[in-house]
């Protein structure tokens, strides 16, 4: 009934069973990579958003001290009117970057 088996048949069909056991080993190998590089930028994501809201709130607390500190200024000297204050902020709180940059500030 069953044709006996050579053993060059056997020899392709064990090194096919190989092959395929190698094919999986690989793609274990691919699934746990690309787990391991999805978890990373996941992190990294989350990362990216807690520096933004911690950048977000150091510039409300620096505008915040600034407007107190404005507001004194004007109460000490009397005359300066807030039509008077000219000031620039350049915040750049782009989540690519780590840094702000310097903040300009400038009261004429």
């Amino acid at each position: 009934m069953f044709a006996p088996q050579t053993t060059s048949g056997i020899e392709e069909e064990l090194a096919l069973k190989l092959v395929c056991t190698a094919d999986d080993d690989k793609e274990d190998e691919f699934l746990a990579r690309a787990a391991a590089i999805q978890e990373f930028t996941d992190r990294v994501g989350l990362e990216q958003k807690q520096l933004c809201n911690r950048l977000l709130d150091a510039h409300a607390d620096v505008s915040e001290s600034l407007l107190d500190a404005l507001t004194d200024l004007m109460a000490e000297e009397g005359s300066i009117g807030i039509d008077k204050l000219d000031f620039d902020l350049n915040i750049d709180v782009d989540v690519g970057d780590a840094f702000l940059q310097d903040d300009e500030i400038q009261v004429f």
